[in-house]
């Protein structure tokens, strides 16, 4: 078990940047849009009222990334 979390832990440092074939960041993310067609990605720091604002602003009117 030691060693799966090990190599879980290696596969999920590259995640964001990893460009050879499997799941990576990019394929997730045209996978949500193809699948959901409207999603909503926070990507900065941010404090929590300002990301509530975003979420709630989405879900009211779709309007997201």
């Amino acid at each position: 078990m030691e060693q799966e979390h090990a190599d879980f832990l290696a596969w999920a440092a590259g995640y964001e940047d990893r460009t050879e074939r499997g799941r990576n960041r990019q394929t997730d993310r045209a996978f949500l849009q193809t699948q959901c067609g409207q999603c909503l990605a926070i990507e900065e720091d941010a404090p929590l009222e300002v990301i509530v604002a975003r979420i709630a602003e989405f879900l009211d009117h779709g309007s997201g990334v």
